[in-house]
């Protein structure tokens, strides 16, 4: 039988070592147009390098976009975004899926997360 499953709110979280993983390569699977907390951004995630149950570890990326005059998103050759697509020869975040990037961590208030590089 099937558990009934309701959302509660916050809730504990296990504490997960993503350490293992950094150093792996992975592909991209997904790559998602955000509203983030500062305007849009690209979300680049990979493939599960865990999947156990419920969890599943995977590298990940935001992206943030920019906006000119007239109103257009984008990204400048030389940010992050650009650089990012230059260094895996493609000209669209959307072009990325399938390409395999390498997992590092990094430390962002305390924790520790896998991303991207």
């Amino acid at each position: 039988m099937e558990k009934e499953r309701k959302v509660v709110g916050e809730i504990e979280l296990p504490e997960i070592d993503v350490t293992p993983y950094e150093g792996m390569k992975a592909p991209i699977a997904e790559v998602t147009l955000k509203e983030a907390k500062f305007g849009m951004s690209y979300l680049v995630k990979t493939e599960p390098v865990h999947d156990e149950g419920n969890i599943k570890i995977c590298g990940s990326q935001m992206f943030g976009l920019f906006e000119d005059e007239n109103g257009n998103l984008g990204w400048g050759k030389d940010t992050k975004l650009g650089l990012f697509l230059k260094k895996y020869k493609v000209t669209t975040p959307e072009e990325l899926i399938g390409v395999e990037v390498l997992l590092v961590t990094k430390v962002n208030n305390g924790k520790t997360y896998l991303s991207i590089v």
